[in-house]
């Protein structure tokens, strides 16, 4: 049990509530009584966790440092998982490979739908430049 005086760590800091004492993290910066999503007035910072982002002036979300490439192997390993996952692909037959952050699938699928959808769900991966598409219909 959190001591309702003193914080979840010890002390009473940022994020810390009284009401929210037995968690110790009220899910917001600032002043205790400033209902969640406001704006906090004093520094112009919006509460929750866009923590020190100005949204007046957009995001950087996406820009990553300076030459920074994700490597082959992640690539494919996020290709599969979203075939796997998808609802309207049987991925049992579809091979995926990378490289160069170019994803080759080659297989065989079901319907002329799930071909283009296989497409589609390899090229929404982070990171991949092109993709060449090899799978065959057949029913």
């Amino acid at each position: 049990m959190v001591d309702r005086n003193r914080g979840m760590f010890g002390y009473e800091g940022e994020g810390f509530m009284e009401s929210d004492y037995r968690t110790g993290f009220s899910g917001g910066y600032g002043h205790r009584n400033a209902p969640r999503g406001s704006r906090d007035l004093e520094s112009g910072a919006d509460r929750g966790w866009n923590i020190g982002r100005d949204t007046d002036r957009g995001s950087y979300r996406g820009l990553g440092p300076k030459n920074y490439q994700r490597s082959d192997e992640r690539i494919r390993e996020d290709v599969c998982e979203r075939l796997t996952m998808d609802h309207d692909v049987d991925a049992s037959e579809i091979e995926v490979m990378v490289d160069g952050a170019i994803v080759t699938l080659n297989g065989s699928v079901n319907e002329r739908h799930a071909k283009r959808l296989a497409e589609d769900i390899a090229e929404s991966v982070r990171g991949v430049k092109d993709v060449q598409n090899n799978l065959r219909v057949v029913r």
